[in-house]
């Protein structure tokens, strides 16, 4: 039986890697820093999405994105515009929605399933959910 004083198998390795050199914490800390992604950034777009042109689903229009209040989790009384929402088809990969300005409207003369061209698209990634933000879209 190992009693509270005596050091164990695990405490014993722990304190070899502490000393060793291999194990800083600068390596440590660097490692974690390399595999880190977090925010919309344009490289995840491209990794997701490569070079598929997508197509716009207009359907019932573009969905308008009203401000909630945190605290209630409602929407805020003013009614104020947060952002708007345009659903896209990727031909091979699906259907995806992708966040717009508040001050966005839809070009004249794009039609649903008419092939777009985002503006500076990003994506983030949370958990296994994907989101796309883009500054507007135009018909190629």
């Amino acid at each position: 039986m190992i009693s509270e004083r005596s050091p164990t198998l695990y405490s014993k390795k722990l304190i070899s890697m502490e000393s060793d050199k291999r194990f800083n914490n600068y390596e440590v800390r660097n490692m974690k820093l390399q595999n880190m992604k977090s925010g919309y950034m344009p490289q995840t777009y491209t990794e997701q999405f490569g070079n598929v042109i997508p197509r716009v689903l207009i359907g019932s229009g573009i969905e308008v994105r009203v401000k909630f209040d945190r605290e209630t989790n409602r929407p805020v009384e003013t009614g104020e515009i947060d952002s708007k929402r345009a659903w896209l088809y990727f031909p091979g990969l699906g259907v995806q929605s992708v966040k717009l300005p508040a001050d966005f409207e839809l070009p004249k003369g794009v039609e649903d399933l008419a092939e777009v061209e985002l503006e500076l698209p990003e994506a983030c990634i949370v958990g296994r959910e994907i989101y796309v933000r883009a500054k507007g879209l135009k018909t190629r």
